[in-house]
């Protein structure tokens, strides 16, 4: 008999840390497990990468669509807080249609609200880049930050926090914003694109003209001013090659992306996709009313928060759940949420910004097919987990369960390096100074400070009060760190954790699974349990999910609360 008291199941899957955690993959095994018909992307834009494997060898690194998309039926739903890149869409719908997905057009909605990714945001993100010399703040270079940055000036109402991002963001006065819904107006669109283009050609060449006359200050925050002066000899002797750099790509921008030829386009993108612009509420109220599960799909991670992230090496939008209840809250269909916090096996990082539990040994070892070196990006970098992080990205995303992805790859290096096998987890930071500042204690220990956990985070609440440069993650802060010591805590300093799990209702699940599918020794095997464990006593957050693979045929569920 079926169950008429059902309600939806609301997934909202988010990154504890700096991206890359494995959002995408577990994304789509919650799709296959719950058959749900709908994924919806609510945050960041066309700089996601969330790789996908199937069983046959076949894979795609998902940018805009959703991570569900090779799972018959199952639909996209790009919510009104995304930021569209119609260019890089018409790519990634060709390579996916190469790929098999015959209906990949017919399965995708776009909410008419969505903002629009044009070539000169690119241009504008990269061009603030190169001007840095070197210094990058480690964008994608997709122009995602620049698009955003104009929405929140124009429509801060149109945002959850909107308020907050429009109080630490310069003021505009030239409204460049581009929204899926102009599409449709042929003469409004040349309008709005004309002028977007005339004021980012005006606000790059005014940002190499201050470059170029030596007035950097006028073009970046304190904090990149400082380091590009810390090292003015080596600018001074790249300053010819960048500005060169920059004025290539403007020359070439500017013939490519003219105001007629950006309209043809848009106008032959909207009425090739006019049947996938919609109303996003709409959609998800169809689901809903249906009482059919959807699995709402974050991007970045909760470390690079536009508002609780550490500054300045931060996405300029929203890794919280904040987009995703946004976008539920005017349904007045009944329905469970279900948050799931992803995190790897081990730390990583793409390119620039802080990273405490970085190792040379974990980068070296750990073999990434998907994860490389990138021009904007910058190196990708890995190291032992680090606890106190993720726990300061639980305080943001509060989750309701974690997966925990990459397992078998640490296993992989493992068996053939010693510091890997013993798989360390970062518990505390040793610093070699004292902080002054009144949100953080230390311990002093041997003529070195300790930075504890209970130290290290604080409320929300506190970040809030405080303008972004002035904060505790602060990197004027975290420059402390440069040639700090990490604490790192081994399997031997948590042993006497082992009798605790034996107590543990998933540990029975949670050894059997890694050692069948990961054909396991019985002292490997107790290893990487016990230390699964001790991340989850730690984080107080129950493990639900283990990713020993690419695929989702490589998942193993632990806890299938999950699904009730």
């Amino acid at each position: 008999m079926e169950l008429t008291n059902k309600i939806s199941k609301v997934y909202i899957v988010g990154g504890l840390l700096f991206g890359d955690e494995g959002k995408g993959t577990t994304v789509e095994y919650l799709a296959n497990e719950t058959k749900a018909k709908l994924v919806v992307r609510f945050g960041g834009g066309s700089q996601a990468a969330h790789h996908i494997v199937l069983q046959n060898g076949i894979w795609h690194c998902f940018s805009q669509f959703g991570a569900g998309s090779f799972l018959p039926g199952c639909r996209t739903l790009l919510g009104k807080y995304m930021f569209i890149s119609p260019h890089t869409m018409k790519n990634e719908e060709k390579v996916l249609l190469d790929k098999g997905q015959i209906d990949i057009l017919n399965r995708l909605h776009i909410d008419n609200d969505c903002f629009i990714i044009t070539p000169y945001h690119k241009l504008l993100n990269r061009i603030c880049e190169i001007l840095k010399g070197g210094k990058m703040h480690g964008s994608t270079g997709q122009g995602v930050g620049a698009t955003s940055d104009d929405a929140y000036r124009a429509y801060p109402d149109n945002f959850p926090l909107g308020d907050i991002f429009l109080n630490k963001t310069k003021n505009n006065q030239v409204n460049t914003c581009l929204q899926i819904k102009d599409l449709a107006d042929k003469t409004l669109l040349f309008s709005k694109l004309n002028k977007l283009v005339l004021e980012k050609i005006k606000e790059v060449k005014s940002l190499i003209k201050k470059f170029d006359t030596g007035n950097e200050s006028e073009i970046f925050d304190k904090h990149y001013y400082n380091i590009v002066q810390s090292d003015k000899d080596k600018l001074i002797e790249d300053k010819k090659k960048i500005l060169d750099e920059c004025n290539n790509l403007l020359v070439s921008s500017m013939k490519e992306y003219t105001t007629k030829a950006l309209q043809e386009f848009y106008l032959k993108f909207a009425e090739q996709y006019k049947q996938t612009f919609v109303n996003g509420l709409d959609i998800i109220n169809t689901e809903l009313e249906a009482k059919n599960d959807i699995i709402f799909e974050g991007a970045q991670g909760c470390i690079l928060d536009k508002i609780y992230g550490i500054y300045p090496h931060l996405t300029k939008s929203l890794c919280s759940d904040e987009n995703a209840l946004a976008l539920l809250k005017d349904s007045n269909h009944k329905y469970k949420v279900i948050k799931i916090g992803v995190v790897r096996a081990y730390s990583s990082r793409h390119g620039s910004g802080p990273f405490l539990t970085y190792s040379k040994t974990f980068t070296d070892k750990i073999k990434e097919e998907h994860n490389t070196t990138g021009k904007w990006q910058g190196k990708f970098l890995l190291g032992p987990f680090d606890s106190l992080l993720v726990n300061y990205g639980i305080k943001i995303f509060k989750p309701d369960y974690l997966s925990i992805t990459c397992i078998d790859k640490i296993v992989s290096a493992s068996r053939n390096c010693k510091e890997i096998k013993e798989l360390p987890i970062c518990f505390s930071y040793l610093i070699k100074k004292p902080i002054s500042n009144d949100l953080l204690k230390i311990i002093q220990n041997d003529k070195l400070f300790r930075i504890e956990e209970d130290e290290f985070t604080f409320t929300i609440k506190e970040v809030l009060k405080r303008e972004p440069e002035d904060s505790f993650y602060s990197l004027d802060l975290l420059a402390v760190f440069k040639n700090s010591e990490c604490v790192i805590n081994t399997k031997n300093d948590y042993n006497d954790y082992n009798n605790d799990i034996k107590n543990n209702k998933n540990k029975e699940k949670i050894d059997s699974g890694i050692k069948n599918k990961l054909k396991l020794d019985s002292n490997m095997s107790e290893d990487l349990s016990r230390f699964l464990l001790k991340i989850e006593e730690n984080s107080s957050i129950p493990i639900a999910i283990l990713s020993v693979g690419p695929t989702k045929e490589d998942k193993i569920c632990v806890d299938y609360n999950i699904f009730n």
